[in-house]
């Protein structure tokens, strides 16, 4: 019985995801008109729904009921979400709103009206959670910021290319030094406006490189 009821939830899904605006109640019960039984069906719909792998909406003219599917990612994250209270999502939606650039604990106090020890036992939900994740500011070490754990931190967070995990990439301005003696030698002659060129050019290109490993 359970494996038939899977095989059911996933013969609904597949519809439903074969129709991207959704599908109407009375569409979808044709198509498993030879499937199962009415009770089978709404059974498969209730776990489904309950599962957040599909929603359901009425039509525009409010006549019919309309099933869509929901996206796995979307169905981790509502999992992931799942019993977190209004708090817990206040301060979620704080650094969802502040995207990539993130926001820091003292920011989200004034935003949200939390105590500070509230909000730090909340991080820590969320971080276990996977929904967000913090990074170390290059601007301010001992500053933690925090964004959605799917993003990737802005460049004025990170550093770009000029700073590893903790630190100023020393290693890195080696290469860029030694690289740009040799275009100098190379070039036999090189002003101020080609070597910064030299050094730009470079740096955007190992960006490149690092969003295709990516």
């Amino acid at each position: 019985m359970a494996t038939k009821r899977t095989s059911l939830e996933a013969q609904i899904l597949a519809v439903c995801n074969a129709h991207a605006e959704g599908i109407s109640d009375a569409a979808l019960t044709e198509k498993l008109k030879d499937s199962c039984s009415v009770e089978a069906r709404a059974d498969a719909l209730n776990k489904l729904l309950t599962d957040y792998r599909i929603q359901v909406f009425k039509s525009a003219d409010g006549e019919h009921l309309i099933y869509k599917a929901v996206s796995a990612q979307d169905a981790i994250k509502y999992v992931l979400r799942k019993g977190l209270g209004s708090e817990d999502q206040l301060v979620l939606q704080c650094i969802s709103s502040a995207g990539n650039v993130g926001v820091w604990t003292r920011d989200m106090k004034n935003r949200t009206h939390l105590p500070q020890t509230k909000i730090n036992r909340i991080l820590k939900v969320l971080e276990e959670r996977g929904l967000v994740k913090h990074v170390k500011s290059m601007q301010n070490a001992s500053k933690k910021v925090y964004i959605l754990a799917e993003l990737e931190p802005a460049k004025e967070i990170t550093g770009g290319p000029w700073y590893g995990p903790d630190s100023f990439d020393l290693e890195f301005i080696k290469v860029l030094q030694k690289a740009s003696r040799k275009h100098i030698k190379d070039s036999g002659q090189a002003n101020l406006h080609d070597i910064l060129d030299f050094i730009v050019s470079s740096v955007r290109c190992i960006e490149a490189i690092d969003v295709i490993a990516t």
